[in-house]
């Protein structure tokens, strides 16, 4: 009872942490306070929307796709890549050569900060930009959001194109919509809570190769599956 309380404690303090520090500094902490593997880490110098796309969207192959009026970039304060998160960043077998950030590697995901100028945004506002910025990438995308006094965390579901095997369909955006980080609700705290407990389990108990795939996987079923406030979608 007690390490679960500490738990629940140090997950509260990680999100509190949004209020005095930076958006790329306190989302790295708040997943390493989870128990990620965040070391695999590749920061842009300004963290400016033009920097973004002077060194992602230019170069992807999909830039075409994106909509800069979709994803609201004049609404974009800052932008970060916080890590990526890899296979084996579950089995503890980083290896010399893992040293930079592979946007190619398809058993990974990559997190991504973006802070926001205003105070409130609407659920279809965040799922669009989510799903604008993984229009760039063939891997799925994490994105944690900061704006006014919320913070939300946003996945998106993809799948292979039935028609054509090298490329992807973009499905359904899920959110943790508005955790209010001065004093996040008890309900967000447990699902960071359970995200830790679910990844501890599968790792040591269940999965002798821990996928990628299960970890989206379980961050569905707990959005799906446990109650949950209002502004849960």
């Amino acid at each position: 009872m007690a390490k679960n309380t500490d738990e629940k404690l140090n997950i509260q303090e990680a999100i509190t942490a949004f209020v005095k520090d930076d958006i790329s500094k306190a989302g790295i902490n708040l997943f390493t306070v989870l128990g990620y593997d965040t070391s695999l880490q590749a920061p842009l110098d300004d963290k400016t929307y033009e920097e973004f796309k002077g060194n992602y969207i230019e170069n992807s192959p999909n830039a075409e796709r994106f909509s800069e009026d979709k994803a609201m970039t004049n609404e974009w304060k800052s932008i970060d890549i916080l890590f990526q998160l890899t296979d084996n960043s579950f089995s503890g077998q980083l290896q010399l050569f893992d040293s930079k950030l592979d946007p190619l590697n398809p058993q990974s995901y990559l997190c991504f900060a973006i802070e926001l100028h205003g105070n409130e945004y609407t659920k279809s506002q965040i799922a669009n930009i989510t799903r604008e910025v993984n229009k760039l990438f063939p891997i799925p995308i994490f994105i944690v959001f900061k704006y006014g006094e919320y913070l939300t965390l946003a996945i998106i579901n993809r799948r292979v194109n039935k028609r054509d095997n090298n490329k992807d369909v973009l499905e359904k955006v899920t959110l943790i919509k508005d955790i209010i980080f001065a004093k996040p609700h008890r309900a967000h705290v447990e699902y960071n809570e359970l995200l830790c407990q679910h990844k501890k389990i599968h790792r040591f108990k269940v999965y002798k190769l821990y996928s990628l795939f299960v970890f989206q996987l379980l961050y569905w079923e707990l959005l799906c599956r446990w109650p949950a406030p209002e502004k849960f979608c």
